[in-house]
């Protein structure tokens, strides 16, 4: 049996154990992460299939989140936005939602389009002022309540929660019946307002792979699962090797911290299935989320990545991500696959659809922590569970790329506390 030691050993090489790693390593403290996987990145990951870009579900990086801008160099990134509004489509009727304060002309337009009553925008043009003056740490304080009874408070009509907020939030927090709590929806909110939506023009991945360059070589140790953790001792891995260290920082899914560490509380996973399409032409001409506005159809939002990063695409065709919710993730692939197309059909005709080719199909069944009301009254969960023990990960905070980093940030932090004490 091999013996290894080192200051902080990090367990699972996502956003949160690298951002955790980051700044262990920037304050001069020597970190080896272990990560189960052959590659780093965890949910957050890009594969190449058949000259394709296709992240592991449909993912985008809110610009304005203060942990990502902290770590992340955007400008080697190669970030390109996403068109500032969305296309809500059903069965005879498309209609384009502009940031009016982004997009005046476009914003006239959506001032006038049937899509929701004039109240609703007046609104939802409130809210958006509000949550740009509003800081994260008023957004967190108090009690939460569901996200659909908190719209219905707020006087929003049925329609428009139909046509915009459900399915936009079923995007975003994988919960299209909207019972995450309303203070994600109030952060999520201020990130879109505040900032851009994007991708790195190289895939989603290329956030993770920045952060694992930061690592030293011979300090990341990939294919490498974690059998046990020995308190005061180290790890043990599957193969049988020990790795003793100081520090311990469980940053995996909140499976494996609860598998493996006293305290942490029993939740569930929302989970999305994502379908990549390929097709000679583009469905839509715009780098624009497409979202569902009707209650039918497998789809919950649809967006052609080529016309956001052409690198996602190829030479002859374009890339199509369709997200899908609720009875979709039961279905077998090929049922699901002529469910989504029949779906399309509706909106862009036989003809358009008859040309898409199914690339692959991403079943993931561990999506986000569930965030309800009564799971998201404490935002900042503890990240010590001991003098040499720690956990992050984003079951630590919201569910989200800001979440992930800023629980690993915590963790680092929490650590050089105690080397100072």
């Amino acid at each position: 049996m091999k013996q290894n030691s080192t200051d902080v050993v990090i367990i699972g090489a996502g956003l949160a154990g690298l951002t955790c790693a980051a700044e262990l390593i920037d304050k001069g403290i020597e970190v080896t992460v272990v990560e189960a996987a052959p590659t780093p990145g965890g949910r957050v990951r890009t594969d190449h299939h058949e000259g394709f870009l296709l992240d592991h579900g449909f993912q985008v990086l809110l610009t304005a989140y203060p942990t990502a801008q902290k770590y992340l160099d955007y400008k080697s990134l190669d970030l390109r936005s996403f068109y500032p509004g969305a296309i809500i489509k059903g069965e005879g009727f498309s209609e384009k939602m502009a940031d009016p304060f982004r997009r005046p002309l476009d914003g006239i337009k959506t001032v006038m389009s049937p899509v929701g009553s004039a109240k609703d925008k007046l609104l939802i043009g409130q809210l958006r002022t509000a949550m740009i003056g509003r800081s994260l740490e008023k957004i967190y304080q108090g009690k939460g309540m569901r996200s659909f009874d908190w719209l219905k408070d707020e006087g929003y009509s049925d329609t428009f929660i139909t046509q915009f907020f459900k399915p936009f939030y079923g995007g975003v927090m994988l919960d299209r019946d909207l019972e995450t709590s309303h203070k994600m929806l109030e952060f999520t909110y201020k990130m879109f307002a505040a900032g851009d939506t994007a991708v790195p023009a190289k895939g989603m991945g290329q956030l993770t792979a920045q952060l694992a360059a930061r690592i030293p070589e011979g300090h990341l140790l990939l294919n490498t699962p974690v059998k046990q953790i020995k308190k005061g001792e180290g790890i043990e891995l599957e193969n049988g090797d020990t790795i003793h260290a100081n520090q311990i920082v469980v940053a995996t899914d909140m499976d494996f911290a609860r598998e493996h560490v006293e305290g942490i509380p029993q939740n569930t996973w929302r989970g999305v299935r994502c379908l990549y399409f390929a097709a000679p032409t583009a469905p839509e001409d715009d780098p624009i989320l497409v979202l569902n506005g009707e209650e039918r159809g497998p789809i919950n939002n649809l967006c052609v990545m080529s016309k956001v990063s052409p690198e996602y695409g190829t030479q002859d065709e374009e890339l199509i991500s369709i997200s899908v919710l609720g009875d979709g993730l039961k279905l077998p692939e090929d049922e699901l696959i002529n469910a989504v197309k029949n779906h399309a059909i509706s909106w862009y005709g036989r003809s358009t659809i008859e040309q898409w080719r199914h690339l692959k199909t991403y079943d993931i069944h561990k999506g986000q922590p569930d965030q309800s009301d009564q799971k998201l009254d404490e935002i900042f969960r503890d990240v010590r569970f001991g003098e040499e023990l720690f956990v992050c990960g984003d079951h630590r905070e919201t569910a989200s790329i800001e979440g992930a980093m800023h629980s690993g940030q915590r963790t680092a932090e929490a650590i050089i506390n105690t080397r100072s004490t």
